[in-house]
């Protein structure tokens, strides 16, 4: 399976990537261009597999150049939070605001905020983790400092609502598509939270492996992905919430990857994305967690983040080796029929055919009696109208040239009356046909109408 796809050179590493909407893709990243020199940008980027140039940069900010670089964002409903540390000099003197806010208003980047929710007292701790709700009110938050401390806040103000002490090491966290719950994992615990009041709905720790990413599939169900024992493989499970996180699905992907660095779903074309620790992407369909296709060597130096769009038409892969791909994913690529529905659809086939076949075999039965009944009605008018000429032929020698002379006219009328006489008694003497014509037709009305 080959599929369509656009490369684009953005000059500077990249690190996260969220699609603003179906044509708009959003990176942050940075490094250092030439000794000295720091770039670090938020650019937007439009995807248009129609036009010659597919992908093509609009809007760029560039930020501070004595700040660090940004490694993460998120953005919803248009909202965009992005977290990168001011400089270490700042963060030396107790001052570091960085969680930033933007907004993606009329097709330009609009810088709105900054904030600190957790003090950092050096500068190799950093922003990590970036999680908002899907409708943009809600997002989660946490820095490197172990262990990890998860800040709720709402993002109208910037303002903490609670925060959850985790006591370990937090490797990622996402909010279900409703918003109510948040879920992270460890290194070998998972937990569901409650987004509104913060307490822990339920908790699995008896995994096969290390736990890397998660990422809500719905509402009820939970993707989870891992690396097998001695870094011999890697795996997916999928958790129902509603069972209490019992493993209703789980899957060993590959044992050539040794981890996942990346994961991304759509509902809509039912594809799970991942990225391989060796710089693959991998393809999943979201129900049987099948792979579809692992896409070897996408990018130069590690792949940072996988991402779709809403529609779920492309697939973006941002990478340090400062280039972004796209794939056309083809349309309902991973959407599975269950084999439930197959036997249903098959039974109703057959039911249908069986009905069609009935109907043809009366339909034929039915007209093949007709014509035979014909055939009989237009036989006996045969044989009647041959009747009918051989007693004109056998009368027409008494009324000319056997007649005697001495024969008057009402003789012979008499004598043709008499002959018309006994030729319709011929005629009407074999009552056997029609009646036999109208029994079978009665007979044949009688089944068609039961």
């Amino acid at each position: 399976m080959k599929f369509n796809t656009a490369e684009y050179d953005i000059g500077y590493p990249v690190f996260d990537a969220k699609f603003l909407n179906d044509k708009t893709l959003l990176v942050t990243g940075g490094g250092h261009s030439e000794p000295g020199a720091t770039v670090n940008r938020l650019t937007a980027l439009t995807i248009q597999f129609e036009k010659k140039k597919k992908i093509k940069k609009f809007r760029e900010l560039k930020l501070s150049e004595e700040d660090d670089i940004p490694y993460v964002l998120d953005a919803a409903n248009n909202l965009i939070f992005l977290g990168a540390n001011e400089s270490a000099e700042a963060i030396r003197a107790g001052h570091n605001h960085n969680l930033r806010k933007f907004v993606y208003r009329n097709d330009h980047l609009v810088y709105l905020t900054s904030a600190s929710l957790e003090p950092i007292a050096t500068p190799l701790q950093y922003q990590k983790l970036i999680t908002l709700s899907e409708d943009g009110v809600m997002a989660a938050t946490a820095t490197s400092k172990l262990p990890t401390v998860i800040h709720i806040l709402s993002t109208e103000k910037v303002f903490e609502k609670y925060e959850i002490e985790t006591n370990n090491e937090v490797k990622d966290m996402d909010f279900s598509p409703d918003g109510k719950m948040l879920t992270y994992i460890t290194p070998t615990t998972l937990e569901i939270i409650s987004s509104v009041t913060g307490k822990s709905l339920m908790r699995k720790t008896d995994f096969q492996g290390t736990l890397s990413k998660v990422k809500f599939q719905d509402n009820n169900n939970v993707l989870v992905t891992y690396s097998l024992p001695e870094s011999s493989g890697v795996g997916i499970s999928r958790l129902s919430i509603r069972k209490k996180l019992k493993v209703v699905k789980d899957r060993v992907i590959t044992k050539k990857i040794k981890g996942i660095t990346t994961i991304d779903i759509n509902v809509k074309n039912g594809v799970i994305a991942l990225a391989g620790n060796e710089n693959s992407v991998i393809l999943l369909k979201s129900q049987s967690l099948k792979t579809i296709k692992i896409v070897p060597n996408v990018h130069g130096l590690s792949i940072t983040k996988v991402c779709f769009t809403p529609n779920g038409k492309f697939l973006a892969t941002v990478s340090a080796a400062k280039t972004i791909k796209v794939l056309e994913i083809p349309d309902k690529l991973g959407i599975e029929t269950h084999r439930i529905y197959y036997f249903f659809l098959r039974l109703f086939q057959l039911a249908l055919f069986c009905v069609f076949a009935s109907g043809a075999w009366f339909l034929y039965y039915a007209t093949g009696s007709n014509d035979n009944e014909l055939l009989e009605y237009f036989t006996l008018i045969q044989k009647t109208q041959t009747t009918q000429s051989s007693i004109t032929s056998s009368i027409a020698p008494v009324l000319t040239s056997t007649a005697p002379e001495h024969i008057y006219e009402d003789e012979i009328a008499e004598s043709v009356a008499a002959v018309s006489i006994e030729s319709t008694v011929t005629l009407t003497s074999e009552p056997g046909p029609k009646t036999l014509i109208g029994d079978s037709t009665v007979k044949k009305r009688k089944k068609y109408h039961s």
